[in-house]
């Protein structure tokens, strides 16, 4: 597979992508590169993605645990937008949250509190808060956004 990371190119081998492979959902595979996740489409989905110019407006606006775009994945032969890549979280069991003090607790609540108003202040629309979108490693994250919808005003 050869893919645009912003400028980069990057190539793997099927064995490699073996190696780096994370997860799968609906939308995209997830594949490890380095301290990134790369959240490569699946082409055959019809539900509702990021498209280009969202993810473009998403990863100028920090977050602190709802883990947004920060670099576009291209296709490198047409330039053609496949995905995007987040901060990786390396998850722990999520039974972790119903360990946590309720102070410690409390705070990554004011946090995601924080960021989601911040997404609102920008006219993002939050969806598909569960579990399987949640990581935790100490702290609480939401991982995957690629149902959020900006509204232009």
């Amino acid at each position: 597979m050869r893919i645009l990371v912003d400028n980069e190119l990057l190539e793997f081998t099927e064995d490699e992508l073996a190696w780096l492979y994370m997860d799968a959902g609906n939308e995209s595979l997830v594949y490890q590169y380095r301290d990134e996740a790369l959240k490569i489409y699946n082409f055959r989905c019809t539900k509702y993605r990021l498209v280009e110019e969202e993810a473009l407006k998403l990863r100028e606006i920090a977050t602190k645990r709802i883990l947004l775009p920060s670099r576009i994945i291209r296709n490198p032969d047409n330039g053609e937008f496949v995905g995007y890549t987040t901060k990786l979280i390396k998850k722990a069991s999520i039974t972790g949250i119903i360990r946590m003090k309720m102070g410690d607790f409390m705070s990554e609540l004011d946090i995601l509190r924080s960021d989601a108003m911040l997404l609102a202040d920008h006219n993002v629309d939050l969806e598909d808060f569960n579990l399987n979108n949640t990581a935790y490693n100490g702290k609480i994250y939401f991982v995957d956004l690629q149902t959020i919808k900006i509204y232009y005003i």
